[in-house]
């Protein structure tokens, strides 16, 4: 239904990484790496490419002849081609604002993103502003940033910039930031952390914007109207099971602390029946016993290692040491840790830790944790887990759940940021709890350290903030899972495939595959769906609120053993 298509190369090698940015939008039905005028879907998303003379001529033709067209910063050849006026200026990063427009998520309007990558200037030429560019943040609005327009029957969506180039840097930050480049440690603090790729690029202002899954969730909002307009079943796997708005994830590292500190969170947390995981540094894991992790493990808790090799590691030392203390872990505990965060959130490289940590056997990892001149928020832009990206624009097999807040930062002086009370960093959950839940959809991901059980020190004490946390995730209904279960349903979650659409009798049939057994998998309907079966037997067409808007859903089960059908109508 869905061709993603490229000319006859990108124009930059992160542009490649489109498959797996719209894998994590969950849309399906996507025919990837498709070459241009070698596929009959009805909806084209053209990467970022160079283009032949001819690939132009065959674009404008399907186009012309009643084609559905999304284009990622287009050769001014296309536009040229296509009635557009480019004045043939480039400017390397700006502010993308947007109107209240009909084909703009409600959400959405009126608000402000950063794009930290190059875009093109043009004139409108009469055709529909989507996106407005703002440079500086507070100018006057002259330049298109998107635009819609028609050609013959058919109609295009137009970026002018890249967006996902966008998404991929604000999710990784700079790659001349990292560990391995003279521009290392940038925020000066001697430690090597995810953080130092985002100094200079992160506007405070926006930090507790989630920018990167608002840039790539307009590309699935214009996907699924341009498939409304030709009658076309679109549909999303949503982010969370069970059409839950967002999730909770409570996590804490070791440092330092006792097993009684332990023991308080857990109390703690399972009063209001949520579930917490424990990072476990090497020199920590006496305290639980390999019965005593399985037993946390049955009551729905996580435990997962905590990576220490110093504050400034070369790559190499960061691989002997994450793989000498995950063999470890094996041995010590009888099992793989699926998630992971370091200590002190050491991080090397621009996406060589990713790799490293893939190579052991981590799936979720949650290194990315805002620190100085951040103090918390959406740091690298996301509050949803995403797949890292390596140089050329290939998938990493390492999913980032990022650290929306943490006890260290918040409550101490050490961001170079005023730190709150206890009383003011709970206030601040709460908002951005509800913000997550009502506008964004995302994981509240909180760091606890058990440690700060303690009342015999100048730290502050913790647990009302856990508490209030606890009690306000129940209060709005949000479910708290483990790390590891989180891992594991988000590695089954990008599974899904449409493998098989047909129609018949004016219905949709669609065969859908997963590779293992998931539960509670959510779809995103078409608006107009009322009804649905499941397997042959009607399926309830559920209303729900989700990134602010009301969606029809429909929840169900998948299995390896065979595809499910799903039948919608037309």
């Amino acid at each position: 239904m869905i061709a993603l298509v490229r000319g006859r190369r990108l124009r930059t090698p992160l542009s490649g990484a489109a498959e797996a940015i719209l894998r994590t939008e969950g849309v399906l039905g996507v025919e990837a790496d498709g070459d241009v005028g070698k596929t009959t879907a009805p909806i084209w998303c053209l990467q970022s490419s160079h283009l032949s003379e001819d690939q132009v001529g065959q674009i404008v033709t399907f186009v012309s002849g009643g084609g559905s067209l999304i284009a990622w910063r287009p050769p001014r050849s296309l536009l040229l081609a296509l009635g557009l006026r480019p004045t043939g200026r480039v400017l390397g990063c700006g502010y993308l604002s947007f109107p209240d427009h009909p084909l703009i998520p409600p959400t959405l309007a009126g608000h402000t993103l950063q794009v930290p990558s190059p875009y093109d200037l043009m004139e409108p030429g009469g055709n529909e502003v989507l996106g407005w560019w703002r440079d500086p943040l507070e100018g006057d609005r002259v330049y298109p940033a998107i635009l819609s327009g028609s050609k013959g029957d058919g109609r295009f969506i137009l970026f002018t910039y890249d967006p996902i180039e966008a998404v991929v840097k604000l999710r990784q930050g700079q790659p001349w930031q990292a560990s391995d480049q003279w521009e290392g440690d940038p925020d000066g603090t001697g430690f090597v952390k995810p953080n130092d790729l985002f100094v200079g690029l992160l506007d405070f202002r926006f930090r507790l914007t989630p920018q990167a899954d608002l840039h790539q969730r307009l590309i699935s909002h214009f996907l699924d109207h341009l498939a409304a307009e030709r009658g076309l079943p679109f549909l999303r796997v949503w982010t969370f099971p069970n059409a839950f708005p967002s999730l909770g994830l409570l996590t804490g590292d070791s440092d330092s602390m006792k097993r009684e500190h332990l023991d308080q969170v857990l109390s703690i947390v399972e009063d209001y029946g949520a579930r917490y995981t424990i990072y476990l540094m090497e020199d920590d894991w006496e305290l639980v016993s390999r019965n005593e992790a399985n037993e946390m493990i049955r009551k729905g808790h996580g435990v997962a290692h905590h990576t220490w090799v110093g504050p400034y590691p070369s790559l190499e030392e960061m691989r002997e040491g994450v793989r000498r203390q995950i063999d470890g872990f094996r041995q010590r505990f009888g099992f793989q840790p699926l998630s992971h965060r370091g200590h002190c959130c050491i991080w090397v490289g621009w996406v060589d830790q990713a790799k490293i940590l893939a190579e052991n056997g981590i799936r979720l990892d949650g290194n990315h944790y805002s620190y100085v001149h951040h103090q918390y928020g959406f740091l690298s832009g996301s509050g949803k887990p995403f797949r890292f990206c390596d140089h050329d624009g290939s998938s990493v097999d390492l999913w980032e759940q990022p650290t929306l807040m943490s006890d260290d930062c918040m409550l101490q002086d050490k961001t170079h940021i005023p730190p709150f009370t206890v009383d003011g960093a709970i206030e601040k959950s709460r908002e951005l709890i509800d913000a997550l839940t009502d506008r964004w959809g995302g994981v509240f991901h909180v760091c606890f350290h058990p440690v700060y059980m303690r009342k015999d020190w100048n730290y502050a004490y913790t647990a009302p903030w856990i508490e209030a946390v606890a009690e306000y995730l129940q209060s709005r209904g949000i479910p708290t899972v483990s790390a590891e279960a989180w891992a594991d349903f988000v590695t089954k979650r990008e599974t899904v495939r449409l493998t098989k659409m047909r129609t018949q009798n004016r219905q949709a049939v669609l065969e859908l595959t997963c590779h293992g057994n998931l539960s509670g998998v959510t779809f995103i309907l078409p608006e107009r769906t009322e009804r649905a079966e499941w397997e042959g037997q009607p399926a309830p067409v559920l209303e729900k609120r989700l990134e602010g808007i009301t969606k029809k859903v429909l929840i169900g089960n998948l299995t390896e053993e065979r595809p499910t059908v799903l039948t919608l109508p037309l």
